[in-house]
């Protein structure tokens, strides 16, 4: 035989055993993950598996297995008690080296398919495919159509969605990508909701304490809701909505921020301005808002429900928190043509114990807080005239402007000629507003 045909078909015959080597070596390594997932469910009692048929094969596995998920009890009193249902989900493993993949089917009785192909129109209503890497990560895309559906409700057209979850077996991070392509909605009656595209991306590791934290987004192209008001037609209507948040854990302690804007807020076609957003919360302590997480969590995996258990861990992990001396500064701001409208609000703790929290007087020494607003008077007067009928603006106008002059008289507020403004501040136990001792009994009176 030709040398070069027998080296040909050695190389074959090895690469055909490496395929299958490595296939088999796949097939292992998820089919056992599947494995390991099932045992590890069984530990909940909120979930109980039911039934479960695993086939197993060279290059591709299928395993179907039918879940109980609910609370027959153990948790009286609870919102989620004497809930159960059944699920079950077909999920088709191929062991394909170059590119291993779950498809998961929610197995559907005849009943529900038939109402959904009534929406779907034929289409698959949920496509779920998760691809699975050698180093252990996984990527699982999720995706549902658009469809056009119309009954005596009323019609709605969905654009369809579509989101990618990334992690690993251990969960150390977590990435999303969702993209919404927007719906509308018009009933008979003339209400009607119109949304722009949504889209959202988060990037989060896990940090020791075992809280995720990372960097976000999320644009909505715009919202358009009609309804009625007291019989009076109303559209109100947004331009982009834009949003970021960022968060970190250092040293046992995080912190985090969010910035956002909502551009063109208009109300029956006349426009009131851009709003911006900006928060920022500090020193909050990790391992505290993990034992609250953990708590609820597990309280609903195992169908618990102890009210009081829970009020003790909240209250433990509260008092946790303030120690470290945590702080929270936000910001709102609409922008329009009179100037800008604002309301700051700025909280600090300082050295606060439990003895502190059993009364007032020594709560106020260890607080530091602070609440500026002001709001262009000219912007009142204008959203009186958009807003209310013709023939009661004036009576509107006279109204609201007494009210002030009566809190301007009693040091609430301070009027200019431009702005209604109110500076409220407390540090060291002394509280000022505008500027002036201010004793809280002052507000009984009114």
């Amino acid at each position: 035989m030709n040398k070069v045909l027998v080296g040909g078909v050695a190389v074959a015959l090895l690469a055909a055993g490496g395929y299958v080597g490595a296939t088999w070596y796949v097939g292992q390594k998820i089919d056992g993950a599947l494995d390991s997932n099932a045992a590890a469910l069984g530990k909940y009692k909120i979930i109980k598996q039911e039934k479960r048929q695993f086939d197993k094969g060279l290059f591709s596995s299928v395993e179907l297995v039918t879940y109980r998920i609910g609370c027959a009890e153990g948790l009286e009193g609870s919102p989620f008690a004497g809930t159960e249902g059944t699920l079950t989900l077909k999920n088709t493993i191929s062991h394909n080296p170059f590119a291993p993949t779950v498809k998961t089917e929610i197995i559907l009785d005849e009943k529900t398919r038939a109402e959904l192909a009534k929406v779907f129109k034929g289409q698959e209503p949920l496509s779920i495919v998760t691809r699975v890497s050698l180093d252990g990560s996984y990527q699982t895309e999720i995706s549902s159509p658009a469809f056009v559906h119309e009954d005596a409700q009323g019609k709605l057209d969905w654009k369809g969605i579509s989101a990618t979850v990334k992690s690993d077996q251990q969960l150390s991070f977590a990435d999303f990508n969702l993209k919404m392509s927007g719906l509308s909605f018009s009933a008979g009656s003339g209400e009607a909701l119109s949304l722009g595209e949504v889209t959202y991306t988060a990037a989060t590791k896990k940090s020791a304490e075992g809280l995720y934290a990372g960097k976000g987004s999320m644009v909505l192209a715009g919202m358009e809701l009609k309804g009625q008001n007291d019989g009076v037609p109303m559209v109100l209507k947004t331009g982009k909505l834009e949003l970021s948040s960022d968060s970190s854990v250092e040293g046992g302690l995080m912190k985090g921020s969010a910035k956002g804007t909502l551009a063109g807020l208009s109300y029956n076609g006349k426009a009131i301005g851009d709003i911006g957003i900006d928060y920022e919360l500090a020193r909050i302590d990790a391992a505290a808002v993990k034992k609250i997480n953990d708590n609820s969590i597990d309280n609903l995996l195992q169908c618990h429900y102890d009210p009081m258990k829970d009020m003790q861990v909240l209250q433990e992990a509260v008092m946790a928190i303030l120690k470290k001396d945590p702080s929270y500064t936000q910001k709102i701001a609409l922008k329009t043509p009179e100037g800008e409208s604002s309301l700051n609000l700025k909280v600090a703790s300082k050295g606060l114990t439990e003895a502190d929290l059993h009364g007032i007087d020594s709560v106020l020494p260890k607080l530091d807080a602070s609440v500026k607003l002001q709001v262009p008077s000219e912007l009142v007067n204008r959203l009186i005239r958009d807003v209310r009928p013709a023939e009661e603006v004036e009576m509107t106008q006279a109204m609201v402007s007494e009210g002030l002059n009566q809190a301007a008289a009693q040091g609430f507020v301070v009027l200019d000629s431009k702005l209604i403004k109110s500076d409220f501040e407390l540090k060291n136990g002394q509280m000022l507003l505008n500027g002036q001792p201010f004793d809280p009994s002052m507000l009984m009176g009114l």
